[in-house]
């Protein structure tokens, strides 16, 4: 379970990483992207703050 962990994590900083680049650009297509990121990003931040809570308790 901590591999998995593991690379739920990586997959996440990835994405924040990206849609920060991507914030930097006025391209539209950019925008667009930044916008399909963000929403694939939320469930993932819920997800590790629901384990990091999960750890802690």
């Amino acid at each position: 379970m901590d591999a998995l962990g593991t690379i739920a994590a990586v997959i996440l900083i990835a994405l924040v990483i990206a849609k920060e680049l991507l914030s930097a650009s006025e391209n539209g297509k950019a925008l667009f992207l930044r916008k399909i990121i963000g929403v694939a990003s939320y469930p993932l931040l819920f997800a590790f703050f629901t384990v990091v809570l999960a750890k802690m308790l």
